[in-house]
């Protein structure tokens, strides 16, 4: 029986350009002469087991030859080397061949290859693309240090001096015996700075940078060793795409399982003592009780806290909690989480999903007291947490409403963020314990705290980012959140129809559709694109990710430089062609009216659920501008009707400024109580929406109600369960 995938919720709104997940791919292209020096260092002065591993692709790896890949061998009887002969592994120890494997690695088709020589057990084992090539046991030679510089890119015994000619990527030694599992598990991530499970790292080459940097190409050791990498000859950086590959997965989490945990020492960015920002994504397992960030000397009165209480979110400033969630929320599924403390006012607010949950004023007696201990994730006083973290951000300062639903489902780093926002520290999880505005502030994983790897377990949940930069994702979408269960009842059947309302008069000339779908058998969908006149176009039509993945978090493009194949890929990174072209079925007609999004899922036997879509029109950089690139400032204020309406459980209220101003959007019930402010802060002139949750009302007739300036608007809307 095929396994039901938990559901993720996702909001994502208009947001300027950022890095959350690590969708760039860069590797490293060797042509003669042209290799890496990496000087001798006690790191890797290697006197025992040992693990070699690395990405391979040669247009005629299997027709030419020896091609050596490492090599830490000049003096003899010692050390090490990793060739390939004719396109088969080819491994020495001491200068001698230990074993020449069986598999022949493809012509110009991307391979893993690793190497695991066991001292105690005298074995060495190759592996070619996580799967058992060859074992030689009894194996009398030893790996004796040296001093030699280790080589990559060609290998200097046999025969002297044999060049690599093609792209090498994800380059990493170990000081010690991997299992295949730990081989099959990590061979799809970059691994940087990392710690626990994945200790043993002692080179670790990603030929790009773990931020997004103008220039990614990064021939450096991200180990941790700092080590040195010197290029000799002709050794360049090359793009290997963003579309779909079959060998990184841009997108990983942490798993919790109540017993490992993160860490990080004390410092100036995680220990507030006055106003400060707290955001995470969080997937749990179940209804629990546990930490999700702690700064805190165990029981004493001091620092902060953000833990689940049940289905509620929590937040202690020192030992109080000072608030809790007024929307519960779900487990085994993706929930956004923001807490602010705002010192000037002693006031505390929650945002579930980028929207206002709740507010306390004043919420402490006195301000946070500094605590010396550690920063811990996943554990704490409040108990162990358990399930899915990701994007944690830590600020000490006070983020507004509109910062966080622009940055939460982007993230941050070194090279994207926003000049307004305050100082912070973000931990993007992506193979790397870092963060990712400062390499200093490392976590380190404790227990059996480790990466999601969704491309090894099953049904993994990836968090909902996704990056496109030159695609202007997400500021030139038009996007919309939907929380859609795949199918609408039972695991076979349609969805329930979504739209979009957009309402630029314009004609289309290019468009692209973005779409985050989790389902755990993808080859059972079928998705299509409906134009407001009513014909449609089939976008997805049953392909399928590699082996476990499930996971559709992609911008369909007709000019993407690949196509969705049958079982090829582990991820989309970040567009591919849709089935049909868009603009062929499209071009030329109006974009204005509602726009439909259909899925299908042709099989019983699995469920998931659609995060969010969008649709970007002719290039477009920013919505609400106009194709001149002038603002589209309305004539008006005006606050139009919810849409859908009615609705369950969640509905978009639209509404256009004419000028900037305060705004609050207030939600009531029939007898004038107030349930729900949406929006409690100054806006710019133009068109703006907000999302209303009513999962946790019941059934019934609820006003809304803008205020903006001298505009006050009051409307119904309807709650139907």
């Amino acid at each position: 029986m095929r396994r039901t995938l938990a559901v993720v919720a996702l909001l994502l709104v208009f947001v300027v350009t950022a890095s959350a997940q690590m969708v760039w791919d860069w590797a490293a292209s060797f042509a003669y002469p042209g290799y890496l020096a990496i000087p001798s260092s006690p790191a890797l002065q290697f006197s025992g087991s040992i693990s070699v591993e690395c990405w391979v692709n040669a247009p005629n790896v299997s027709t030419s030859g020896d091609q050596g890949l490492l090599c830490k061998y000049s003096t003899p009887g010692t050390g090490f080397a990793l060739a390939l002969r004719s396109g088969r592994i080819l491994f020495e120890i001491g200068g001698s061949p230990v074993f020449l494997g069986k598999a022949v690695l493809p012509d110009g088709q991307w391979a893993h290859v690793a190497v695991v020589y066991d001292s105690s057990a005298k074995t060495v084992t190759s592996y070619i693309n996580g799967n058992l090539d060859t074992v030689r046991t009894n194996v009398s030679s030893a790996i004796r240090w040296n001093q030699d510089s280790l080589f990559v890119g060609f290998h200097t015994n046999n025969p002297p001096m044999t060049q690599f000619t093609g792209l090498l990527d994800e380059i990493r030694i170990w000081n010690r015996p991997l299992s295949l599992m730990e081989i099959q598990r990590n061979r799809f991530m970059t691994l940087a700075y990392v710690s626990g499970p994945y200790s043993g790292v002692v080179l670790s080459i990603t030929f790009q940078f773990l931020a997004q940097a103008p220039i990614p190409y990064a021939p450096q050791d991200f180990s941790g060793n700092d080590l040195t990498v010197r290029i000799r000859g002709n050794v360049s950086g090359m793009s290997v795409g963003t579309g779909p590959s079959r060998k990184l997965i841009p997108n990983e989490a942490v798993r919790f399982d109540g017993i490992g945990y993160l860490s990080t020492p004390s410092s100036t960015i995680n220990n507030f003592s006055s106003s400060h920002t707290l955001q995470c994504w969080v997937w749990p397992d179940t209804i629990q009780t546990g930490v999700i960030l702690q700064k805190r000397e165990g029981s004493h009165i001091v620092g902060y806290t953000l833990y689940l209480d049940g289905n509620r979110v929590a937040f202690r400033i020192n030992n109080p909690t000072v608030l809790e969630s007024r929307r519960p929320i779900p487990s085994r599924e993706w929930t956004h989480i923001a807490a602010i403390y705002n010192d000037t006012t002693r006031t505390a607010t929650l945002y579930l999903n980028g929207s206002l949950d709740t507010s306390a004023a004043p919420a402490v007696a006195f301000s946070p007291i500094a605590s010396s201990d550690s920063l811990y994730i996943g554990t704490g006083y409040n108990g162990p947490f358990r399930g899915y973290l990701d994007n944690v951000v830590l600020s000490p300062g006070i983020w507004t409403g509109k910062q966080i639903t622009t940055w939460m489902a982007a993230g941050l780093d070194v090279w994207h963020r926003g000049s307004d926002l305050p100082p912070l520290s973000i931990y993007n999880f992506d193979g790397s314990l870092t963060s990712g505005v400062s390499s200093d502030l490392r976590m380190r994983f404790n227990g059996t705290a480790r990466f999601s790897h969704p491309a090894y377990y099953g049904s993994v949940p990836t968090s909902p980012m996704l990056r496109a930069d030159d695609l202007s994702y997400p500021y030139g979408f038009k996007l919309k959140a939907s929380n859609r269960r795949i199918p609408a009842t039972e695991t076979r059947g349609d969805m329930i129809e979504d739209s979009l309302w957009v309402v630029d008069e314009l004609t289309i000339s290019s468009m692209r559709l973005a779409l985050t779908i989790n389902h755990t058998m993808t080859s059972d969908l079928i998705v299509s694109l409906v134009h407001p006149a009513g014909d449609s176009v089939i976008v997805f039509n049953r392909g399928q990710l590699h082996h476990l993945m499930g996971n559709i978090n992609v911008i369909y493009d007709d000019l993407a430089d690949s196509a969705t194949v049958y079982d090829k890929s582990v991820s989309w990174l970040p567009s591919v062609k849709p089935w049909a072209s868009l603009s062929g079925a499209f071009g030329g007609r109006s974009a204005k009216g509602i726009w439909r999004l259909r899925v299908n899922d042709v099989s019983g036997g699995d469920v998931g659920r659609l995060y969010v879509w969008g649709l970007q029109f002719n290039n477009q950089y920013a919505t609400g501008v106009a194709l001149n690139g002038t603002p589209a400032i309305p004539e008006k204020t005006t606050l139009f009707q919810n849409y859908p309406n009615p609705f369950n459980p969640s509905t978009t209220i639209k509404y256009e400024l004419s000028k900037s101003t305060e705004v609050m959007l207030t939600v009531f019930d029939m007898l004038g109580r107030k349930v729900m402010v949406l929006v409690n802060e100054g806006m710019s002139a133009g068109i703006h929406e907000a999302r209303f949750d009513a999962s946790h009302m019941s059934s019934g007739v609820y006003l809304y109600r803008l205020q903006a300036g001298d505009f006050v608007c009051t409307k119904r809307m309807l709650v139907l369960r």
